[in-house]
C-alpha cells in the first residue's frame, strides 16, 4: 500500500502514503472484504547488550 517493497528501507527512515489517507483504508478495508485477514508480525527487537563492569 506504500510503495515500499519487502526488505527496502524507506528514504530518511520514514514511510510517507503517497495517495490520500481515505483511499488508503477503502484499499485495505476491500482486502478484508475479500478475505485477506490482518495478521500479526512480531517485530524484530535488538536486544541490549549488558553492560559490563
Amino acid at each position: 500500500m506504500y510503495d515500499l517493497l519487502d526488505g527496502e528501507t524507506p528514504a530518511l527512515g520514514v514511510v510517507v502514503p503517497l495517495r490520500p489517507v481515505a483511499g488508503l483504508y477503502r484499499e485495505a478495508w476491500q482486502c478484508v472484504l475479500d478475505g485477506d485477514e490482518p495478521r500479526l508480525d512480531e517485530p524484530e527487537v535488538p536486544r541490549p547488550r549488558k553492560r559490563r563492569r
